[in-house]
């Protein structure tokens, strides 16, 4: 008999929980704190609206979604990871091909519109990748060869730099409180200036300082300093198995000193230590030269393809209303949804 899908509804927050937190292949952007960072840094224009599936072999998946509007509602849809970000479905059973069928179709098909970037450390979506998939892939470390053999894979360029911003004094340490978090945003903000049209992003303080306000234990900004001045920094995100170094910006009258370089030796080595497979440097944006930076540290590919069904008219009116509030300053504006969803998440 055929594998059917036979229930869905609102997720709790404790199942949302207990199931990111048991599920091998899932990131932090699975996560309930994730989505629930998203929400408060909106004003609740993007809240989350999980959902939990069953099927008739009695397994359960739950998918992370959250629903999104922007220009004041008229342009909607679902994400299945706030920004872009890795989404899919996470559970605690083992799933079959039929399981990840049965969730695509759902997903493209029944749900409405959608931005969905695949799971790459979930086998099963690769093996289903929808045809809608555009494909995207981002830079990847497997630290399960121990940290030594990870930086004799660094190319020669790379090992120098590290070498030479330690011996210039950079030292690698977390951000201690939010004056430190509003330092890195202003390092942010005229990297976004040098940058111009070509940044593949745009975020406001609010998305920072809810981050930091959350207090996580997977969520640390790390900051390289010489002689107490902040140089620049990384934002990383730690699931069960995976560190993703999500956003990352430096002082440009300090790149000589390679804070990065040293910032990532740091990184890798804490990676490793806390039992973490996975060290992810993050899709690139389309940007060939911050792709090949990532691979000179020894990191392979990983697929990532991104589903997006939005309707076109609305695409374009989001990529019209995004480019508006860059002008305007005040940063990028959340993206959109479509069909009315259900309750959210209940405790």
């Amino acid at each position: 008999m055929s594998l059917t899908l036979t229930g869905m509804r609102s997720a709790t927050r404790r199942e949302w929980d207990e199931i990111w937190q048991g599920c091998a292949y899932a990131t932090y952007f699975h996560s309930r704190e994730w989505a629930e960072i998203w929400e408060r840094a909106s004003g609740s224009r993007i809240r989350p609206v999980p959902r939990l599936i069953s099927f008739s072999d009695g397994k359960e998946a739950l998918l992370p979604l959250s629903y999104e509007r922007t220009l004041k509602g008229l342009g909607r849809r679902y994400v299945s990871s706030p920004a872009g970000t890795y989404g899919g479905w996470i559970s605690l059973d083992v799933m079959s091909s039929e399981h990840a069928a049965a969730m695509c179709t759902y997903l493209t098909r029944r749900l409405g519109a959608i931005l969905w970037r695949l799971n790459p450390y979930d086998p099963l979506t690769a093996a289903k990748r929808p045809a809608l998939a555009e494909e995207d892939e981002t830079q990847v470390l497997d630290l399960s060869c121990g940290v030594e053999a990870i930086h004799r894979r660094w190319t020669r360029g790379h090992q120098s730099a590290a070498r030479q911003g330690r011996h210039r004094g950079v030292l690698v340490a977390a951000a201690s409180d939010k004056n430190d978090w509003r330092i890195y945003f202003d390092i942010y903000r005229a990297a976004l200036q040098r940058w111009g049209r070509t940044a593949s992003s745009v975020y406001k303080w609010t998305l920072f300082r809810e981050m930091y306000a959350s207090r996580s234990p997977h969520i640390t900004l790390w900051l390289a300093r010489k002689k107490g001045r902040i140089l620049g920094g990384i934002v990383c995100l730690s699931a069960r198995r995976h560190l993703v170094l999500w956003h990352g910006v430096a002082r440009a009258q300090y790149f000589d000193c390679r804070p990065m370089h040293v910032l990532i030796h740091h990184l890798m080595e804490i990676a490793c230590s806390r039992g973490h497979r996975w060290f992810d440097f993050n899709p690139s944006g389309g940007h060939a030269g911050v792709a090949a930076f990532k691979k000179g540290f020894g990191a392979g590919s990983l697929s990532c393809p991104v589903v997006n069904t939005t309707p076109r008219i609305a695409h374009v009116a989001h990529k019209l209303g995004r480019r508006a509030a860059e002008i305007l300053g005040s940063g990028v504006s959340v993206l959109p949804p479509l069909t009315n969803p259900d309750s959210p998440a209940t405790d």
